[in-house]
Order: structure tokens, then C-alpha cells, then sequence
């Protein structure tokens, strides 16, 4: 939702987006402001949070019938005419790039596959994490081989690889190094940092201050009891009241049937744990800015943009030194192992309660830090995806034909 906007605006005349359908007859160009106007929407759109039942089943409805009023409309007016723009404008060595997963799409692969054979156009994949593969014990164990089966499907497609790390890239190669798949070319793209279209709510929905901020999915791999104990600690060491709250953001996940079990028995730690599941961007944005720091103790990440988002409000970011994360901040993040709660807690007590502290590394991110921006990603993926095609397009050229086999003696 950062990238594509960027992309149309930067390269007008060279990047476009569709959809690909059902097989690859089904290939649908979107013209720019369609997406946009899609992204406008869902970006203002809040959660529905506690509305009553009979409400969610109205809106429910409703979605239902506009969508099967689209695809009727699609299928029988601009389906056609889209799919005549796909095809009379694609041309041999044309990029066809996927930046979300795909994996509930069953036949993306063999669409994809139709499509190169036809056309003769390439495709690349951003491949955000192969944390299924890499850290099955951190995903649900039904979703390992779906993952599996869907890489398997990519392996089949891809010519390029794009990840938003290093660690990622490292990986993916390692994984199919094991398998003894070729290594496609991967590389890894900057993400931006921070949220482009969020403007700061009037009121804060955050009401409690101060507090240290825990933005993230409620998902065991996220490390979330791991902050709860180091809070259960610090109000034991210091007292309640001179321990700020800690405010954890995020929609519920998997694996934390413990962790909710002691929120309740503790109510929370009587109060000084609070939660926030509906926020809006701009509402998160807003609790950075309002945080005394971010906390970010995830056992594992293909990115981490919890982190971003905490430097580009200018806040101190305390994280675990896991996988992707120490590619974000360098030196401008605080980190500890995620795995030792004692230096976790030593990290987090010292930017609470070391006079000066604090203070400091705020002025070092507003001094010395320089994050990317989003424009920076999708010019990264124009000039390296460039740059592969040039290097295939070489590699083919003085590739040495194939000697003749040889014939059978008479």
C-alpha cells in the first residue's frame, strides 16, 4: 500500500497493475486511480471493533452484495475490456512483479507459468519471510505445509526474488540450498519507514500516559509474555506507580492461550498492562508519538516494521537482536537476545529509569539517524529489477548454443 502508489507516480510509463484471475485468461489490468481509491478506503476504514452482531451482519451484507454487483459488472462490461488491455499491451521481457503473498490463490503458479510461455514475460516475487519453513515452531502447524506447497508453486515461477532484508535473503537461500533448489537471483529492497497517510487524531485513543508502547499481532512468535514478565519485575523492583503502563496494539493471532490466561488472573497486572485491539493507523501513529518508547521483543521477522515506525516518530525502539531486526535501526535501536530475559529486562529498566538516558538516544535518531524512505523502495525495485533483466538478457545472449547430440553409429 506504500509502494504501489509510489511506483505508479515515479515510473507512469513503465509500471501498471493487474490482476490475474482465475487462469491465465483471466488477467485484469487496474488503472491507477482504482487502486488508489481502494487504498484511500482501507487505510480510513476503522476496525469494527464491539458493534452489536445485528450491525455486523448489515455491513456484512452489504459488502456481499456491492462485491457481487462488481463482479457481475466486471465479468460482463470492464472484465472484457481490461483483459483486451493486458494482452495488447504485454510484451516480451515485461516484468509481471507480486509484492503480497498469494498462497490462497491455487492456480496464481500455473497462470503465471501460462503467461511467461505465451508472452515471454519474466516474474519476481517479494518474498517477505520464510518463517513457516525456517521457525515452524513459532507458526500454527497447518500452515507449515500449505506455506511449503505455495514456495514449491513460486520455485516452479520465479526468476527474481526480492526480500525487505538480508536475513530473509540468507534465509530462503538456505532453504533451498537444502532442498538442492537452485538459488534464483535475491535481492533485498529497503523498506520505507513509518506511515505516509496518517494524519495525528485530535484525541488520543491511548488514555493512559506515560507508557512504552508494544505495537504487533497478539502472536506467540511476537514475544509477547516475555514484556509482561519483564513489567511483572519492574513493578516488583521499583513500584507501581513509578512504572509506566505498558500498552500493547494489535489484533489477536495465535498461540497465546498463556499469555491471556495470566492477563486475566493479574487483571492485567492490575491495570498496568493495557490493551488496544481496533486502532487505526493514524491512532497508532499517534501512540508513538505520545510513548515514551517502543518495545519490540519478537523471537523472529522477515522485517519488523514495528521498529521502523517506532524511529520514524522519533522514538527509541528496545528489540530483539533476532533475524531481520538489527537491519533496521544499526545503531539507533537498543537490543537484547529474545531468548535471555535478564538482559531484556537490564534494556528495558535502563531507558525507564537511567537519568539522561533516554534523552540521549532520542537526540542521537534526530541527529545522526537517516531512515529510507518509501520513494527510496520503489525506486530500489525499478533499478534492481532492471538490473537482473539486463543481467538475464546478457547471460542468454552469450550463453553457447547447445552442441547437437549425437547420432547413433549405423
Amino acid at each position: 500500500m506504500e509502494t504501489l502508489p509510489r511506483l505508479l507516480s515515479a515510473y507512469p510509463d513503465k509500471v501498471g497493475i493487474c490482476r490475474v484471475g482465475a487462469s491465465a485468461e483471466d488477467v485484469r489490468v487496474i488503472a491507477p486511480d482504482e487502486l488508489l481509491a481502494l487504498f484511500a478506503k482501507a487505510t480510513s476504514a476503522r476496525t469494527e471493533g464491539d458493534i452489536s452482531a445485528p450491525a455486523r451482519l448489515f455491513r456484512a451484507t452489504g459488502r456481499y452484495v456491492e462485491a457481487r454487483l462488481r463482479a457481475i459488472h466486471d465479468r460482463l462490461v470492464a472484465g472484457p475490456a481490461a483483459r483486451r488491455r493486458f494482452f495488447d499491451s504485454v510484451q516480451p521481457g515485461d516484468i509481471i512483479l507480486a509484492l503480497g503473498g498469494s498462497w490462497t490463490h491455487t492456480r496464481f503458479g500455473q497462470s503465471l507459468r501460462t503467461l511467461k510461455a505465451r508472452y515471454g514475460v519474466r516474474f519476481a516475487i517479494l518474498i517477505h519471510d520464510v518463517l513457516p519453513i525456517s521457525h515452524p515452531q513459532f507458526v500454527a502447524a497447518k500452515h507449515t505445509p500449505n506455506f511449503e506447497r505455495w514456495l514449491d508453486d513460486m520455485r516452479a515461477t520465479w526468476d527474481f526474488v526480492l526480500t525487505p532484508s538480508q536475513a530473509s535473503a540468507d534465509l530462503l537461500t538456505a532453504h533451498l540450498l537444502k532442498i538442492g533448489a537452485p538459488v534464483p537471483p535475491i535481492r533485498p529492497i529497503p523498506f520505507g519507514f513509518g506511515f505516509s497517510n496518517a494524519a495525528d487524531p485530535a484525541e488520543s485513543p491511548i488514555e493512559t500516559e506515560p507508557y512504552v508502547l508494544f505495537v504487533s499481532t497478539f502472536d506467540i512468535r511476537k514475544n509477547h509474555a516475555l514484556a509482561y514478565r519483564i513489567w511483572e519485575r519492574l513493578i516488583a523492583a521499583h513500584g507501581a506507580d513509578a512504572v509506566p503502563n505498558l500498552v500493547f496494539a494489535g489484533g489477536k493471532g495465535w498461540g497465546m492461550h498463556q499469555f491471556w490466561h495470566d492477563m486475566h488472573a493479574s487483571n492485567g497486572l492490575n491495570g498496568k498492562i493495557r490493551v488496544f485491539t481496533n486502532l487505526t493507523d493514524a491512532e497508532i501513529a499517534r501512540g508513538y508519538e505520545d510513548c515514551k518508547f517502543s518495545i519490540f521483543p519478537s523471537f523472529c521477522e522477515g522485517w519488523g516494521l514495528p521498529v521502523s515506525e517506532s524511529l520514524s516518530h522519533g522514538k527509541l525502539c528496545v528489540a530483539s537482536n533476532a533475524t531481520s531486526i538489527p537491519e533496521i535501526g544499526g545503531e539507533a535501536v537498543d537490543y537484547f537476545d529474545p531468548y535471555n530475559e535478564d538482559e531484556a529486562y537490564a534494556a528495558v529498566e535502563r531507558a525507564l529509569f537511567q537519568p539522561g538516558y533516554l534523552e540521549a538516544r532520542e537526540a542521537y535518531i534526530r541527529d545522526r539517524f537517516r531512515p529510507p524512505i518509501w520513494d527510496d523502495t520503489a525506486r530500489a525495485i525499478v533499478e534492481v529489477l532492471g538490473a537482473l533483466a539486463n543481467a538475464a538478457d546478457t547471460q542468454a545472449a552469450t550463453a553457447p548454443e547447445a552442441s547437437p547430440l549425437p547420432q547413433p553409429a549405423a
